[in-house]
């Protein structure tokens, strides 16, 4: 793969087009022009304030203080407690099974597996009910766990020697550190995992359901959450496209829960401090108040809940991940998880599926069989979620010095960027123009005029019903945009009597009080505009800490991307991330971005991740090599 004629050919091709703009007198140009407006800027307090790191002012408050007292408080009877059940026999051997998980021999989970598939079987061998489907799922699992008891290795070694990891390690340009020594099974722990095994098999067979194996299971899920909160939070963040909200509400919660107690009963686990601590509790506190005095208030506080949740999993992503390793290893999960949304709302487009025109003006746009949705069961919240991930995706092409790392970040980033064409969202190709101008005046500002003579020839490659599409905006005479206009309206003529405290969080708060504003009768379950429905639920304020919460965190991303200068892969991951951001927000001008909870969570994860990166730079700024 290194030596791609193909490939090669692209690389030649971008340093000899970059080495004759750089000779260029338009070259020369823009730089005396960047020269003069840094001269005029280089006094300006707006400038300097986004080169300037923000500080979190929290820590210094009152509220502040009061919460650490009363979280000390806690965890020492939290500590007292874990201290006292941790000296009795059975506790100490759960703790040291699940200490031990991914370090002990395999041989026990497979004498486990062996027995639950014998304990089931056996029984309904002899009642003659065991049917076809049954026995070729006992036959599997029997095979499986054989193979697991002749191993003998430990998941850690297993993982860290696989495939899989190897290759994540390389894309992320990390070191694959070598796992520990696999930890011997002893036959006390063999006959534990046999017994479990039985257990679970025969009552299995004996009432007819799998209620005790499913309970067991989630007790072993609990036990390892317990054992390290971040698998909770890594799987809502590489699972969401393909989880119920609930799902992931409930992996977020369950994984704050644990976090809370080891920063308890673990007096060396530090607490991370960001600079988006306090508008983020700003933000939050005035969503309660909100949610409380809504027109709807029930359901309010449900979609507050909802939202405290996600605001919390941005706290847990961010002292999960303090690594590059963790860092690049969780976006490149993140990354192929796109991938695969993606080739499924490709092969929608393909194949067709029933509700694909149903959200297009057929009339208006005839040749436009399809609009896919992949995951997201809607083409516009489909967008949403790829045009965080693209920017990202295409960092890594400029970013990694392999061509093969190349070759999969242009793989990636041609999977995503086509599915976003199959959804015909043109607010979500307008953000995603500006989130790829954006990248690369932070990154490389070359390579903006390159952008955009290909947005100049575009029209000569793309489909005609995407160049259709696109020059349909602002057409009043598509349904969609006449749809849009007149909610907008609607909305405004509402705010007049509630911009100052906003009627409540939800459709069913704005259904009840948007109806006696709409214009020509037209029923909408929100604004259509991120902004406007801000304020439409929580007021001035509202949007005003919504605002407070961007500039800083903007102000946070460009003074650390200003700052690094040798890793280009950090510098290329944090400025994806922020304009990936600003395409979503830029977006939000043409759509409720924040419909879909799912994007809602993905709108934190992106803060987390983006702060993640953002605080590895400035630690390795203090700390430079030797």
């Amino acid at each position: 793969m290194n030596n791609s004629v193909i490939l090669g050919f692209f690389v030649k091709f971008f340093h000899a087009v970059m080495t004759f703009f750089d000779n260029s007198l338009f070259c020369s140009l823009q730089k005396s022009v960047s020269l003069l407006w840094v001269k005029v800027t280089e006094k300006s307090f707006f400038a300097d304030w986004f080169k300037t790191y923000p500080g979190s002012k929290l820590e210094n408050s009152l509220i502040y203080g009061i919460l650490c007292s009363m979280f000390g408080f806690f965890a020492k009877i939290v500590s007292a407690v874990s201290g006292f059940f941790a000296k009795t026999s059975v506790i100490k051997a759960v703790i040291a099974w699940y200490e031990n998980f991914f370090t002990v021999s395999v041989r026990g989970y497979g004498v486990a597996l062996l027995a639950a598939s014998v304990g089931y079987s056996v029984p309904k061998l002899f009642d003659g009910s065991l049917s076809t489907t049954a026995m070729a799922v006992v036959f599997m699992i029997t095979v499986v766990s054989a193979a697991a008891i002749l191993v003998d290795k430990s998941l850690k070694v297993l993982f860290s020697n696989s495939i899989a990891a190897k290759f994540i390690c390389f894309l992320g340009n990390v070191p694959l550190t070598s796992a520990a020594d696999t930890v011997s099974c002893s036959s006390g722990y063999l006959l534990c995992h046999l017994a479990v095994g039985l257990v679970a098999g025969i009552s299995s067979a004996v009432t007819g359901n799998f209620y005790i194996p499913v309970i067991m299971l989630a007790l072993l899920g609990a036990g390892a959450l317990a054992a390290d909160y971040r698998i909770g939070i890594f799987a809502a963040l590489i699972l969401m496209p393909f989880l119920p909200t609930m799902a992931v509400v409930g992996l977020v919660l369950v994984s704050f829960v644990f976090f809370v107690l080891r920063l308890m009963a673990d007096k060396n686990y530090k607490f991370v401090h960001t600079s988006l601590d306090a508008p983020l509790a700003i933000l939050a506190l005035i969503m309660f108040i909100s949610a409380v005095t809504s027109f709807a208030r029930g359901n309010s506080i449900n979609i507050f809940l909802v939202y405290l949740a996600f605001i919390l999993s941005y706290y847990l992503t961010v002292n999960a991940v303090r690594t590059k390793r963790q860092l690049y290893t969780l976006i490149i999960s993140m990354l192929f998880a796109g991938a695969v949304v993606a080739l499924y709302g490709i092969y929608q487009h393909i194949f067709g599926f029933a509700e694909g025109t149903t959200w297009t003006d057929t009339q208006m746009f005839e040749d436009i069989k399809t609009r896919v949705v992949s995951t997201f069961g809607n083409p516009n919240v489909l967008d949403e979620y790829l045009l965080l991930l693209i920017p990202v995706a295409a960092g890594y092409i400029l970013a990694r010095p392999s061509r093969f790392n190349k070759l999969v970040g242009i793989v990636i980033t041609g999977l995503l960027s086509l599915c976003m064409i199959y959804t015909y969202s043109r607010g979500n190709w307008i953000g995603l123009m500006a989130a790829i101008l954006l990248f690369f005046m932070f990154y490389d500002g070359r390579v903006v005029w390159l952008g955009i003579i290909a947005m100049l020839f575009a029209p000569l490659f793309v489909p005609q019903t995407v160049v259709d599409r696109l020059l349909s905006v602002g057409d009043t005479a598509d349904t969609s945009t006449s749809y849009r206009v007149y909610i907008w309206m609607g909305t405004l003529d509402m705010l007049k009597d509630y911009w100052l405290c906003g009627i409540g969080l939800g459709t069913e708060a704005f259904n009840m009080i948007y109806p006696y504003y709409s214009y020509s009768g037209i029923v909408a379950p929100h604004s259509h505009n991120l902004y406007l429905q801000i304020i439409t639920e929580n007021g001035f304020m509202g949007l005003a800490a919504f605002i407070a919460l961007i500039l800083t965190y903007y102000r946070m991303t460009i003074s650390s991307v200003i700052r690094i200068h040798k890793d280009k892969m950090l510098k290329a991951t944090v400025t994806g991330l922020a304009a990936g951001m600003f395409g979503y927000l830029l977006q939000g001008m043409f759509d409720n971005v924040w419909y879909n909870y799912r994007i809602v969570f993905m709108f934190y994860i992106i803060l987390a991740l983006t702060a993640c990166g953002v605080l590895i730079a400035k630690k390795e700024e203090e700390t430079p090599d030797d």
